[in-house]
Formats: C-alpha cells, sequence, structure tokens
C-alpha cells in the first residue's frame, strides 16, 4: 500500500477509529444504514483531518487512503472538498503527517482521470508545488526521511499529471521539471525516488516539446541509468529516453542498450514464479504467521510485483516503438451527391494500404533477440488453482491485478508487433494459427472487457498476417461452427471497439475466401460471414462499426466472379437501405467522432455509393448478355 507500516503504529486498524468495520457490516442491514454509516464515516474522517493533534490527521489520511469504496471517496471530494483539508497538510512541520497526506492524496488521485482532474481544480497542485519545492532550497542532502517524502510526492505528482491536461500544463509551467532533472543526476539518489522521478517525467513529455528537449540535454545523466544494478530503473529510465527522444532512438547509441533491456525484462518467467509464490502464501487472510514468515512472504510478492511493473513498462515501450510516429491524413468528404461521383470501372483497392512501418533497427533487433516469443509467453492464464489461492489475500489480488494487466498489454504489444515482421519472424503459420486458435478460445470464454478487447484486437492483426499471405491461408482451415462462434462473440458484445475487431476478423476471413468461392464448402461458409456483415455489421448502432463493415464488403465481393453469390442474396437493395441509414447515425453521431473518425467514415458512404453503382451496372450488363 501506499502509507506506510508505521501508520498501523499510529492508527491501529484493530481500532477501527472511523467505523469502516461498521460500514460494511451496515450495508447488509438496508440502504437506510448503509448510508447513515457512511455520512458517519466522512464525518469523522474530515474531524481526524481538522484536528489540532497530528497523530488524528495521520489516522484521518490513512482512512482516506484506504478507503475502499470509490463513491464514499467522491462524495468526500465533491461535498466536503476533501481537497483543500488534506492538500494544506503536505505543508505541516509534522514528517509522519505529511508523509500521510501525501500517501492519501495519490491514492485518491489513482482513481479515475476525472477525479484527478477536480482534485486539480479543488487546487492540489500549489501546496503540492509548495511541498516540493521547500526540499529544493535544501542545501544538505535529502536525509531518509526527505526522501521518503520526495518519493511519495513524485508519485502524487506522476498520477495528476498522467490524468490530467490542467495538472500536465501547470507542471510544464514551474520550475519543478529542473528540480526534477536534478535528482537523477546524484548518486545519493534512492531507487524509489528515480523511478518515480522518470515516471513523472516520461508523462510530461509525452508530445511535449519544450519539456522533451529540457529533458534530452541532461541525456548523459539518463544513460547512466541504462547500467543501473536495478531492473526496474533500467526499464524506467528506457522509458523516458525513448519518450523524448522519438524517432531519434532508433539512430542514438543507446537504442541497442535499450532493447537489450527489455529482453533482460521480459525473460523472467513470471508465470512460473507466480505459481511458486502461491505455493507458500497462506490460503486465508486471516492466518496468523510468524515475523519471519510475514517477512518472507511479504518480500516474495513485493518482488513478484516490482517485476510484473517492469514487464509492464517494457511492453508499452515496445508497442509505443512500433509505431511510426505519424497519423494518416484523411479527406473530409461530406458530398451526398450521387452524380458527383466518378463511375467506377474495377472495385480493386483504390488506396494504399495503411501498413505500419517500423523501424529497420527495430525490427531486426526484435527478431535477434526472439522478443515475439518472448513476450507471447505472458499470455498465458494462471492456473484456476493458483487465481484462487491468490484471491485469498490483499497481497495476491494485487498481484492477480497486476498479472492480468500484463496480458492485455501482452496482446496490445504482439498487435503492433504483428505489422511489422513476416510470417517467418513470428515462427511461421502454423504456429501462428495455433496463437489464433488460442485468442479465440479467450475470445469464446472470457468475460472481462479490457482482456477481450486487446484479446480481440490481437487476433485481428493475427488474422490480417495470415489470410493476407498464401502459406497463412492455407492453414486458416476453419470449420462453420468455428466461425459461428466468432461471429457470436460480434453479435453480443456491448463494446465497440471489440466489435470493430470482430468485423475486420470476419471480414478478413471472408476475403481470403473470396477466391474459392466456387467451391461448394466455401460458398457456404462465405454466405455466413457476409451475411453478418450485412445484417450484423452494417446495421450497428455505432457508425464507426458500419463503416468497417462495408470496407470488408467491399473487399469480399471487389472481384466479379462474386457476382454469383451477390445477386442472388439481394445486396444492391440491403445496401441502400444502409446507405440511408448510414446518413442519418452520421448526422446524429457527428458531434460524438473525431476527425479521424469522420474521415474514415465519410470515405466509406462514398465508397458505398460507387459500389452501388459499380455493381448496378455490373448487374445491367448481365442482363443485356443473358
Amino acid at each position: 500500500d501506499i502509507l506506510r507500516d508505521w501508520s498501523s503504529d499510529v492508527c491501529s486498524s484493530d481500532l477501527d477509529p472511523i467505523g469502516l468495520g461498521a460500514a460494511s457490516n451496515g450495508a447488509s442491514n438496508g440502504d437506510v444504514v448503509a448510508q447513515r454509516t457512511e455520512d458517519e464515516i466522512i464525518a469523522n474522517i474530515v474531524d481526524q483531518l481538522q484536528s489540532s493533534n497530528p497523530e488524528d490527521k495521520v489516522c484521518g489520511c490513512s482512512s482516506l487512503g484506504n478507503l475502499a469504496n470509490d463513491s464514499v471517496i467522491k462524495k468526500l471530494l465533491l461535498t466536503q472538498k476533501i481537497v483543500r483539508v488534506v492538500g494544506p497538510l503536505l505543508l505541516e512541520a509534522d514528517g509522519m503527517v505529511q508523509l500521510a497526506a501525501a500517501g492519501a492524496l495519490r491514492n485518491i488521485s489513482a482513481l479515475d482521470p476525472d477525479t484527478a482532474e477536480e482534485m486539480v481544480n479543488q487546487d492540489v497542485m500549489t501546496p503540492l508545488e509548495q511541498f516540493l519545492a521547500s526540499f529544493q532550497q535544501k542545501s544538505a542532502d535529502p536525509t531518509e526521511e526527505d526522501i521518503g517524502l520526495l518519493t511519495e510526492g513524485f508519485n502524487l505528482l506522476w498520477n495528476l499529471v498522467e490524468a490530467s491536461p490542467t495538472a500536465f500544463s501547470l507542471f510544464t509551467a514551474s520550475n519543478l521539471l529542473d528540480f526534477s532533472l536534478s535528482l537523477l543526476s546524484g548518486d545519493a539518489t534512492s531507487t524509489h525516488l528515480a523511478m518515480a522521478v522518470l515516471n513523472l517525467l516520461s508523462s510530461a513529455c509525452d508530445q511535449n516539446k519544450e519539456a522533451s528537449a529540457r529533458v534530452v540535454s541532461c541525456q548523459s545523466s539518463l544513460e547512466a541509468l541504462l547500467v543501473n544494478t536495478n531492473l526496474g530503473l533500467r526499464v524506467t529510465a528506457s522509458l523516458l529516453l525513448v519518450t523524448v527522444l522519438e524517432e531519434a532512438v532508433f539512430e542514438s547509441k543507446v537504442f541497442p542498450k535499450i532493447m537489450e533491456i527489455m529482453f533482460d525484462t521480459l525473460a523472467p518467467d513470471t508465470r512460473s514464479t507466480i505459481c511458486e509464490v502461491s505455493s507458500s502464501a497462506p490460503v486465508d487472510e486471516q492466518m496468523e504467521l510468524d515475523l519471519d514468515q510475514e517477512q518472507q512472504e511479504d518480500n516474495k510478492f513485493k518482488g513478484v510485483e516490482e517485476l510484473l511493473g517492469s514487464q509492464q513498462t517494457a511492453l508499452e515501450i515496445l508497442t509505443n516503438l512500433c509505431s511510426t510516429g505519424e497519423d494518416e491524413q484523411w479527406q473530409n468528404t461530406d458530398s451526398d451527391d450521387e452524380d458527383e461521383i466518378e463511375d467506377v470501372e474495377d472495385m480493386d483497392d483504390e488506396g494504399v494500404e495503411n501498413v505500419n512501418a517500423a523501424s529497420p533497427q527495430f525490427t531486426e533487433a526484435v527478431t535477434s533477440l526472439k522478443l515475439f516469443s518472448t513476450i507471447l509467453e505472458k499470455a498465458n492464464p494462471l492456473p484456476e488453482n493458483v487465481a484462487e489461492i491468490l484471491k485469498s489475500s490483499k497481497k495476491g489480488r494485487k498481484v492477480l491485478k497486476d498479472y492480468e494487466s500484463i496480458r492485455i498489454r501482452t496482446f496490445l504489444c504482439l498487435s503492433n508487433l504483428l505489422e511489422s515482421l513476416s510470417l517467418d519472424d513470428v515462427g511461421g503459420a502454423e504456429v501462428l494459427f495455433s496463437t489464433w486458435n488460442s485468442l479465440g478460445n479467450i475470445l469464446v470464454q472470457s468475460k472481462e472487457e479490457k482482456l477481450l478487447e486487446s484479446a480481440s484486437s490481437c487476433m485481428r492483426s493475427v488474422t490480417s498476417k495470415l489470410c493476407r499471405s498464401p502459406e497463412g491461408a492455407a492453414v486458416m482451415n476453419l470449420n462453420e461452427k468455428e466461425l459461428e462462434a466468432i461471429v457470436q462473440v460480434g453479435q453480443t458484445t456491448q463494446v465497440a471497439e471489440i466489435r470493430m475487431n470482430m468485423v475486420n476478423i470476419i471480414g478478413d476471413i471472408a476475403v481470403m475466401l473470396s477466391a474459392n468461392v466456387k467451391e461448394t464448402a466455401t460458398a457456404t461458409i462465405f454466405r455466413v460471414l457476409v451475411g453478418w456483415l450485412v445484417d450484423g455489421g452494417c446495421k450497428d448502432p455505432d457508425v464507426r462499426v458500419v463503416a468497417e463493415s462495408l470496407d470488408k464488403l467491399f473487399d469480399a465481393f471487389s472481384e466479379d466472379h462474386t457476382d454469383a453469390i451477390f445477386f442472388p442474396l439481394n445486396l444492391i437493395t440491403k445496401l441502400r437501405g444502409i446507405l440511408n441509414a448510414l446518413k442519418i447515425k452520421m448526422a446524429a453521431q457527428k458531434k460524438e467522432l473525431s476527425q479521424d473518425d469522420l474521415g474514415v467514415i465519410n470515405m466509406a458512404k462514398l465508397n458505398l455509393q460507387r459500389f452501388i453503382k459499380y455493381k448496378e451496372k455490373r448487374r445491367s450488363e448481365e442482363r443485356r448478355v443473358g
């Protein structure tokens, strides 16, 4: 937890000073009791924070930081303006009060971006800047207590800058950036403080040329951290260097070292380590251990958490390195006049495929270090019995949550990597198809939305890679039952991003099958897939999903030999209805869409008009010939 062990000496949980236990018990007795208890908790916390007794203030901060009920925290935030009460405690003379206040604020700031922004609105940045600046004015080296306070303060500031645009701007305009950099140049800085500063600077320098330039001027200090003995520190320094150097990182002398650090970080088998740790963990949270056993268990879990954190950062770095850094610009076309549309003689691809062309240096490093297979191992779930053991303790639940975050980031990282690597680079078509099947099982079985979104994104990239190569298409031996299961995922999920991924998966398979629709079995499956694209994807309430579905239909029926399926399905009439519905949806959702989305959707509408006109011309020609 954020709050240190000392808080238990001052404010013992056994005493239940604010009635947290009563809250959980009272809630089961009815809403009235729960509401009364909630109000009592809030009143008790506020009383403690406003007490003249430092120990009461520490208790109040500890209770606030450890509240599990988000609604109580947000009620404190909005109705009691609690940040205006806790913020000034950062400037108290008592170090324990300062540390408790920083810890409580840090926990609250981590809830969600809206909460962080509200904290900034309640002027948390003013006492926080004064708190950190007070250490800048000290002439002597920081004491151990100073380092603990600074670490907590910079972690709080990192959360705020990461989540709040206002905090981001305030930090950039302050003098704290130079102070932050100064803490990285000395040997005396602790590992945890250095990591807090590095994380803060990585967030502050993201798409911030001014801040990045100031950090680059101190690049030698960052490069020195790349050979530090602490793995977490090396990874976090790598993140900052990748952020500030942007595309120049590939030509930098530190790039090979950064990629080496990525491999060193991801190579350890955290899954096996967690299984080993869980085997020695108490199966009951209430089990009492002697002090040595408890310390050993704490150290094991702490080691696992630190490794998981480092691996999460490494996956983030690799995902960023996959990007070219340039967004495709779309022309915003709003014409509804079909008379202005040119005749289209051929519906083959008219544009250039938007492929993520990663740096050759990056691709070479990923291949030589065999990073793809190393990353792929991180996607494996924990055994069910291990997950059950971890759920029985607070430390275990934290590890379980962190491991699931690793899996989510793994899928997103693999999705980006696949755009830059060849089939041979990822182990061949058979290996990738095995991955495809595993991803399919996750989509069918999992109920966790974030995991489903990342796994479907990865499956989308795997499908694209397999379907667009002869070797990949040769191993895609799919039966109707398997494909219906995938279609079912697209029909049942409430998340538009997942539906968009499913449209692309189904669409790519349909395009692959379109080359062989003269075969009866292939034609049957092809009809199922395009039927869902027309009656499912193209009628989706989200206009972005509609646009994706249309693009896949254009590709699936781009060759004239598919007319034998297209016309009997009466698709011209259906597509005209979809065009009318698309115009209505675009008008209704226009304000909610980004410029990029609007560009894609307008292009889909224009292509739909062209496509209908072309297919009508094809039908007329067939009738004349007939």
